[in-house]
């Protein structure tokens, strides 16, 4: 029966948790936030959320202008700071059935110029193993190099969690120098949370340190 109430009482009590909220996360990581979001919605219906999708820097700037209440974003020189909660290993891909030429300049895919650490992390470590490359094509996400890359034009930097049937690793044994990881971290604004910004940071918190 006690235990009965408590339930009773927690359901009680995160019905009552409303307002607005507002999170901010880049196109690709979208997919990583769906059991989180999906779960934040049934225990606080009465929380009206809204999620944007922009650059891991312009998000930050979002949330340090008090405009975004949070956001989950990938650390880099231009967008340091946050709560890291999860590194993500980065990995070259191309195409399942076709791939270009791995001869120097390597073709490569990345973001479009400005806000990529992806890139940054594959300019070092082509640096660092005496290769050269070209930028072959460039977009605001990963939804618009993967067409180029499954044609086998280019090659892309990817994490794990982006891996398709469409698309194949590379790495050492192809002459591929190894990636570092990357970091995924937490943004908020300074200040005491909100209770809707609270709830759903230690929902995403919990959700993407164990997540595969």
């Amino acid at each position: 029966m006690l235990e009965l109430n408590s339930e009773a009482v927690d359901d009680v009590q995160q019905r009552q948790v409303s307002g607005d909220l507002n999170l901010g996360i880049p196109e690709d990581y979208a997919f990583l936030l769906t059991s989180a979001l999906s779960h934040f919605n049934r225990q606080f219906p009465a929380v009206q959320l809204q999620v944007t999708c922009r650059s891991s820097v312009e998000l930050v700037k979002q949330v340090q202008a008090g405009n975004m209440d949070l956001a989950v974003v990938t650390r880099q020189a231009r967008s340091p700071g946050g709560e890291v909660i999860r590194r993500e290993p980065l990995l070259w891909a191309v195409g399942a059935n076709a791939q270009p030429s791995l001869t120097d300049p390597i073709p490569l895919a990345f973001y479009s110029p400005g806000a990529d650490v992806f890139r940054d992390v594959a300019e070092q470590a082509l640096t660092n193993a005496g290769r050269d490359w070209r930028m072959a094509y460039s977009s605001q996400s990963m939804t618009g190099l993967m067409p180029v890359v499954a044609a086998g034009l280019a090659v892309a930097v990817i994490t794990r969690n982006m891996l398709t049937p469409q698309l194949r690793v590379l790495d050492e044994r192809n002459g591929m120098p190894a990636l570092q990881s990357v970091e995924i971290a937490l943004h908020r604004p300074a200040g005491r949370p909100t209770e809707p910004a609270k709830q759903l940071a230690e929902l995403i918190r919990s959700h993407l340190s164990t997540a595969d």
